[in-house]
């Protein structure tokens, strides 16, 4: 399976920091290095099939949805990662959407690409929830 490389190599990454009771930034810098470097070199053909458009616009451009809200805190709850509320937020809110629907096979791998912009959190009024 073409993900075994890529799965061994960013196991190995995170083994190194697990049990340190304390990283420093050079750890962190050292273990994305790694990740950065397993994905670059990852064997996984990707082609037009593989990929698939679902549009979560909500209220409208640059304007954040109570959906996307929702996705957001629930991102930040479970997982301590804070995105976009406006943009990577609907695409969340989309994906967790799929998700519950049963869109993906089990044994599926996804990949959500989360490219920045969490500074937008306190630039924008989240819708309540």
């Amino acid at each position: 399976m073409a993900f075994e490389g890529l799965t061994e190599k960013l196991n190995a990454a995170f083994k190194r920091l697990r049990g340190k009771g304390r990283l420093t930034e050079n750890d962190v810098r050292e273990a994305m290095r790694e990740v950065r470097l397993a994905l670059l070199e990852a064997d996984v053909p990707i082609g037009p099939e593989d990929v698939h458009i679902h549009y979560h616009i909500g209220p409208g451009y640059a304007q954040p949805s109570p959906e996307g809200a929702a996705a957001v805190r629930r991102l930040a709850r479970r997982e301590g990662i804070l995105v976009d509320p406006v943009y990577t937020g609907k695409a969340l809110a989309g994906l967790f959407q799929l998700l519950e629907e049963g869109y993906f096979d089990r044994d599926e791998h996804i990949l959500f690409v989360h490219t920045g912009g969490a500074g937008a959190l306190f630039a924008v009024d989240l819708p309540e929830e």
